[in-house]
């Protein structure tokens, strides 16, 4: 069985799928084709559900992407009958999902080609949840450090900077204040390095 929706879907009535075992599988795309069918396979001998994302071509050739959703239907010992499931058109969906991947992507790298630091920061921990990779070509330290350190900034800024720029920037952040100041920073190579940190406070009913 399969009901009448598949040929608003994909162009072919729904007795061609009923009259041709295969046309299934041949409207599959060509690099889906193994991993469907180990899915189904696995399905078939797990009594697991299957969900599972693929191409297929449409009977007019367009490519479209379906949600295959279904679960085996057995007798009272166990045995498997046959799948049962849902067939669903996410082609939109995944559009939407490659343009914002492109649009991340683009954004990405327009940020790491900047010549400044480009980062975010968690108010409620002062945690930086996000650096740009220009951080390691200029102070030589990775990333993840950043990330991963509540410290890494105050511990490798210099001493004499340490206090009063924590303060600075806590004392504007918390005001909702936009705010530049500079201060020095000790690089992996023992380097001083001036910085000119230019923050932009962004607030959510009125709180920062």
């Amino acid at each position: 069985y399969i009901s009448q929706q598949i040929e608003t879907m994909l162009g072919y009535p729904a007795q061609d799928w009923l009259d041709n075992p295969n046309l299934w599988y041949e409207s599959l795309h060509p690099e889906d084709r193994d991993t469907v069918m180990t899915a189904v396979q696995t399905t078939h001998a797990t009594n697991q559900q299957l969900v599972k994302e693929y191409r297929m071509f449409a009977r007019d050739g367009r490519m479209l992407w379906l949600r295959d959703q279904a679960a085996i239907v057995t007798d009272e010992e166990g045995n498997p009958l046959f799948l049962q499931g849902v067939l669903l058109d996410i082609t939109d969906r995944k559009q939407v999902e490659d343009q914002l991947r492109e649009s991340r992507q683009n954004y990405s790298i327009l940020v790491n080609s900047i010549e400044g630091i480009i980062w975010e920061v968690d108010v409620a921990s002062y945690q930086f949840t996000f650096v740009s990779q220009q951080a390691e070509r200029l102070l030589g330290y990775p990333v993840e450090a950043w990330l991963q350190d509540k410290e890494f900034w105050m511990d490798h800024m210099h001493p004499d900077d340490r206090e009063w720029a924590f303060n600075f920037c806590v004392a504007k952040t918390q005001a909702g204040e936009d705010h530049d100041f500079e201060y020095r920073m000790i690089a992996a190579d023992n380097r001083v390095l001036w910085l000119r940190d230019v923050v932009s406070v962004v607030m959510e009913n009125g709180r920062p």
